[in-house]
C-alpha cells in the first residue's frame, strides 16, 4: 500500500479513520504484539507515507496500543530510519514529545525523513478534517522537529498532512 494511517485505538474515533480513509490512506490498528507495528510498517510502498499515532515520549513512539510497552531499542531505531530511507517513506509521527529528546536525534542520524512533536501530539479531528498541533502546559504551542519535511510556519498552525495520491 503506498499510505497508511497506524494509530492506537484509543487516540482517535471514527472521524479520524474516516478522514484518512477518504484520503486514499489505508487504516490500521496497533494491538499488544509489537510485530503488528513492523508488519504494517514494512508494507508501505517505496515513495509512500506512514502516519502513525500511537503514545510515546521522547524516549519514542509506542509500537503497541495503550500507554504501556516497550521502547524501541537503539536496534529498532535503526532498522526503522533504514527502512524508511531505504524505501524514501516519509513520517508524519503523531506521538507525544518524540520530537524531543534521543529518539527524535537517533532517527535524524539514520536519514530518515519525519517530523515529530515536541510537546504533546493534540490530535483533533471532526467529520471534514483532522488538526493536529505540538502543544506544551496549558495553551503553549511548541512546534515540531522536522528532518526533510516542512514544519508550519507558525507554531499556531495545525500540521498538514499530505493526501495520498
Amino acid at each position: 500500500m503506498k499510505h497508511l494511517f497506524l494509530y492506537c485505538p484509543d487516540t482517535v474515533n471514527s472521524d479520524g479513520t474516516n478522514y484518512f480513509s477518504g484520503k486514499n490512506y489505508q487504516t490500521a490498528p496497533l494491538d499488544d504484539d509489537p510485530q503488528t507495528f513492523w508488519r504494517w510498517v514494512t508494507s508501505v510502498d517505496e515513495g509512500g507515507i506512514l502516519v502513525l499515532l500511537s503514545h510515546g515520549d521522547e524516549t519514542g513512539p509506542l509500537m503497541v496500543k495503550g500507554h504501556r510497552g516497550n521502547d524501541m531499542s537503539d536496534t529498532q531505531i535503526q532498522e526503522f530510519g533504514a527502512h524508511l530511507t531505504l524505501r524514501n517513506i516519509r513520517l508524519y509521527l503523531l506521538s507525544c514529545e518524540t520530537g524531543k529528546g534521543a529518539f527524535a536525534e537517533k532517527l535524524a542520524a539514520t536519514g530518515a525523513t519525519f517530523i515529530a512533536p515536541v510537546g504533546y501530539a493534540e490530535f483533533k479531528t471532526n467529520s471534514v478534517g483532522v488538526a493536529v498541533h505540538s502543544r506544551g502546559e496549558g495553551s503553549k504551542l511548541l512546534g515540531w522537529y522536522a528532518h526533510g519535511i516542512d514544519a508550519p510556519s507558525r507554531n499556531a498552525k495545525p500540521l498538514v498532512i499530505p493526501s495520498a495520491t
